[in-house]
């Protein structure tokens, strides 16, 4: 597996009432369902200090049922609004919805995200928090965010891989900037296991209108981070035993097993790619040798890659590739093509199981990434992206120019894909960061025509961005499905030149 291994594979002065310690307004709020809401006087919420405990602040909200949770959630989200702080909400699709409804016009300033897909695999949600992060830090505007990981119906090994994220979000976020997330759990209908997890992996609990730090919080060592084991598998295994001369024969094991599993075409050129890279960092990291282990469970396809080494960063997977590292690429990759990624590792060993569902949520980052480059790359796979867009947006596309569009969709060597084109009215900055940015500093009045403009522009080059996005990946799933009975490996190889790394 990929990463660095060894031997291979977070007195007041009074204030008017009304107001805040830190003089921040009292914000009033209605929030249907809840105590306040309509048909009663409305709540009086007093946003939370950012500074209460300083630098990154992982909090959960242990919530029973639908009013607990938008009283929990809705006035630390619109706090942030009434601070000018950049907020994204990832919640199952069922909450987004009770929060739009709740937060009404106000939902159009928050970045919504589909964390049914996001987090379906749960190594995924750091990578999205670190690009969030980027793209809108600063000191003056930390940025907040609402996170559910763990809900009702996720099976036992997705409940697992949601906690390790929580006790990952620690060690990827301790000593950064400044920002806050609040993890609600539906503490009604989880199990008790998972509560207590919760309160081990957050320094703060709020649960019954009140907040505390937690007694049972225990920052995780590095090492507990991957350990244990993972059950047997309850279904026939084929294994192989392979070096670097058998990586053929693992892609050819696991397509079978693929299709026998009905995955398709493109599910089973992804569950390929994953098992290609784990075997061949196996062979690079972990001894030169490896062992793969496949089968199929209801309506998914699994493969297992057991190895000799062991990985020290437990964080590997999690972070985008570096173009001037090779070799951070490999488990990150897989991390974006499969449904679910279990990875333990300890002194005796690496043991890596993914897994590819039929009907799955594999339109994440990874294929976004290769089909903006494909896209670039190939003028029918471009085109049939453009084909994908709404009119207007087609439209608005077409008038930029060649550079504009790469810096707008990502694709420019070199830049970031936060960064957006410059707008064409007065006063319209180049990136969503220098908003913020000018904001913090009091030189953009958000209510004058120029600050008005200023937030709309970057919310629509935002909103274009992820409208191509979404008609590239689409675009790809649909060539992806065309490759021929050998696809599977050409995938392999031209996501190797589309995508940087070694």
């Amino acid at each position: 597996m990929t990463g660095p291994r060894g031997g291979g594979c977070g007195s007041a002065t009074a204030q008017p009432r009304g107001y805040n310690r830190k003089g921040v307004p009292a914000l009033r709020l209605a929030v249907p369902g809840v105590a306040g809401g309509p048909g009663g006087a409305a709540t009086s919420i007093r946003p939370a200090s950012d500074g209460d405990r300083g630098g990154w602040q992982h909090d959960a909200l242990l919530y029973h049922g639908t009013s607990e949770f938008l009283a929990g959630t809705v006035p630390f989200i619109v706090a942030g609004i009434a601070r000018h702080d950049p907020v994204m909400v990832a919640v199952p699709r069922e909450r987004t919805r009770q929060l739009r409804r709740a937060l009404g016009e106000q939902a159009d300033q928050v970045d919504f995200v589909d964390m049914e897909a996001l987090g379906r695999n749960p190594a995924r949600i750091i990578p999205a928090w670190r690009a969030f992060l980027t793209a809108h830090h600063t000191r003056a505007h930390p940025p907040r965010g609402v996170g559910e990981p763990i809900w009702p119906g996720r099976s036992p090994a997705e409940v697992d891989e949601g906690a390790r994220h929580e006790a990952l979000l620690n060690r990827a976020f301790d000593g950064g900037p400044a920002w806050r997330l609040l993890c609600p759990y539906d503490a009604g209908r989880l199990s008790p296991a998972v509560v207590a997890a919760a309160e081990r992996h957050h320094r703060a609990i709020h649960r019954d209108g009140q907040a505390g730090l937690s007694p049972s919080f225990q920052p995780s060592e590095d090492r507990a981070l991957l350990a244990g084991a993972l059950p047997e598998p309850s279904s026939p295994v084929d294994s192989l035993a392979f070096d670097g001369d058998r990586l053929a024969e693992v892609r050819s094991r696991v397509r079978r097993h693929g299709a026998a599993a009905g995955l398709g075409a493109a599910a089973t050129a992804y569950l390929v790619v994953a098992a290609h890279e784990l075997a061949r960092n196996s062979v690079r990291h972990g001894g030169g040798t490896g062992r793969l282990r496949v089968w199929t469970e209801p309506g998914a396809a699994v493969c297992e890659v057991q190895d000799r080494g062991e990985i020290h960063d437990p964080l590997v997977g999690r972070r985008a590739p570096e173009p001037d590292r090779p070799g951070t690429r490999g488990l990150w990759l897989v991390n974006q093509v499969c449904d679910l990624v279990e990875l333990r590792s300890g002194p005796g060993g690496t043991v890596a199981r993914v897994r590819v569902d039929r009907v799955g949520a594999r339109s994440s980052a990874l294929a976004a990434e290769a089909a903006r480059r494909l896209a670039i790359l190939h003028g029918s796979w471009r085109a049939a992206a453009d084909r994908g867009l709404e009119a207007a947006d087609r439209s608005a596309l077409g008038a930029l120019s060649a550079d504009a569009r790469a810096l707008l969709l990502g694709t420019a060597p070199g830049r970031s894909p936060a960064a957006l084109p410059r707008g064409s009215g007065e006063g319209e900055p180049s990136t969503g960061p220098a908003v913020w940015e000018l904001l913090g500093r009091g030189l953009l009045d958000p209510a004058s025509p120029r600050g008005r403009g200023a937030l709309r522009f970057t919310r629509e080059a935002a909103r274009l961005r992820s409208a191509w996005e979404v008609a590239a990946r689409r675009a790809g799933e649909q060539q992806l499905a065309r490759l021929g009975p050998d696809g599977a490996a050409t995938l392999v190889r031209v996501l190797e030149g589309a995508l940087p790394g070694g």
